[in-house]
């Protein structure tokens, strides 16, 4: 009896320890816990094989509670279980201000994080007057890489100029209007640079819930932009959803086999929110238990609903006019958008960088393979459709375009301007610097 409480005391410790610390030791947290469920629950056998049932109730329970409630007060703590971010009432979610060197995990291993006041990895004292603001996702945020080797330090150091990194992981077109409505009203702004993420900024623009969580999104209705600034969620309450805005929620089933697909988190009382731990448990292994639960979906249907996926938008190399629904319409909608930012601030550039399925040779022939399974041929393939799309909205409302993606194309070693994943490494952020900086002269 002696060595199962000292056992469990032990494990329950460290798993509040790496509650604690939760990030990057998320997946060592869960091994403590199942350790320590797994000791709970033998000790339990245990006792009731001696027949001392009263004992195997009471103890057994004693740790039971004691782990959970320990680890929920760690958490209720914590702004957030996504790592780095906290809950922004204006923005849904935003980088946690004035970390230090904090580390964050990425695919390539960890990387060390330092914000300033606002939460922007930024190093430039904020004036009145801001030169540039670039705005973008986790790409211009710098994940998985050096401060020193994100594109606003590299720009300043090009140039002499000052630019601002803006960058918040997850962002999106829609997010980008109302950080800049917020700040706007803080500093006077002379011009804006949207580092455009070919990937996602595009699709991501269209749901009202990308990622896990809600976010303020714009809504065209004929020809008016709608705002909906309330749409807004703690992040302990996370929501798990792909979940398409009111117009196009009619499309909400077919990417429900998804693993991020359902919205269960809205389902649930407010009062659970009390209970973070709750959510801790459901954000570790409800992708493992739906990864179980996607075997019951049809094959059409899982195979329709990856091709919708609008992390992974593969149907981007086809000609604009056979892009899926609802992609395709919102087409139009996202032009909307774009000129409703242009008319925050005259003076913006849109900078498109590549993904690797555009320029990587490997990727492209995969995804070409994958869209002639689906029924599609070669005259279908247009590797460079989002570009013209782009570049034809730039023209017609007058904004500035800048497009990296011929200088991806042409360098021989184009693989190493990607990191592991579809984020830009140092040397493709480079790039990209250098091809702004030129056409800012």
């Amino acid at each position: 009896m002696i060595l199962f409480n000292i056992l469990l005391a032990v494990t329950t410790a460290i798993w509040d320890f790496l509650v604690f610390t939760v990030y990057p030791y998320d997946r060592w947290a869960v091994f403590a816990l199942a350790i320590m469920l797994i000791l709970d629950f033998f000790y339990f056998l245990f006792l009731f094989s001696k027949k001392i049932k009263k004992a195997a109730l009471i103890s057994t329970s004693v740790w039971t509670i004691t782990a959970l409630l320990t680890s929920n007060i760690i958490l209720i703590t914590k702004d957030s279980i996504w790592t780095g971010f906290e809950y922004d009432s204006s923005m849904g979610w935003y980088p946690i201000k004035n970390m230090k060197n904090r580390p964050l995990q990425s695919l390539g291993g960890m990387y060390f994080v330092t914000t300033d006041k606002f939460g922007h990895r930024n190093q430039l004292p904020y004036l009145h007057d801001l030169e540039y603001i670039v705005q973008g996702d986790s790409n211009l945020f710098g994940f998985g890489l050096k401060e020193e080797d994100t594109l606003c330090h590299k720009l300043n150091i090009l140039t002499g100029k000052g630019f601002y990194n803006f960058g918040v992981s997850g962002f999106d077109f829609c997010s980008y209007y109302f950080q800049y409505k917020n700040f706007s009203e803080k500093f006077k702004i002379k011009k804006r640079i949207i580092f455009f993420n070919i990937e996602n900024d595009f699709t991501f623009s269209m749901f009202s819930s990308p990622y896990l969580i809600k976010r303020p999104y714009l809504e065209n209705d004929n020809g008016i932009i709608k705002e909906f600034p309330d749409n807004t969620n703690e992040l302990k309450r996370q929501v798990y959803g792909y979940k398409f805005t009111d117009k196009y929620k009619q499309f909400n089933p077919a990417v429900e086999p998804l693993a991020f697909g359902r919205a269960w988190g809205n389902s649930f009382p407010k009062w659970v929110e009390i209970f973070p731990v709750f959510f801790f448990f459901a954000e570790k292994f409800y992708p493992r238990v739906f990864g179980i639960i996607s075997h019951f979906y049809p094959a059409e249907k899982i195979e329709n609903a990856a091709f919708l996926n609008p992390a992974v938008p593969v149907w981007i190399l086809l000609k604009k006019e056979l892009w899926p629904q609802p992609y395709k319409d919102y087409a139009g909608d996202f032009e909307r958008i774009v000129s409703h930012l242009k008319k925050q601030n005259e003076n913006i550039y849109i900078c498109l960088f590549p993904t690797r399925a555009q320029v990587v040779n490997s990727d492209f022939n995969n995804t070409v393979n994958f869209l002639l399974n689906k029924g599609y041929n070669r005259n279908d393939i247009d590797r460079f459709s989002f570009n013209k799309y782009m570049a034809d909205i730039c023209l017609r409302n007058k904004i500035v375009f800048i497009d990296c993606t011929p200088d991806f194309y042409r360098n021989v070693s184009v693989e190493n301007l990607f990191q592991s994943g579809s984020h830009l490494s140092g040397k493709g952020i480079e790039l990209c610097a250098q091809v702004i900086a030129g056409e800012l002269q």
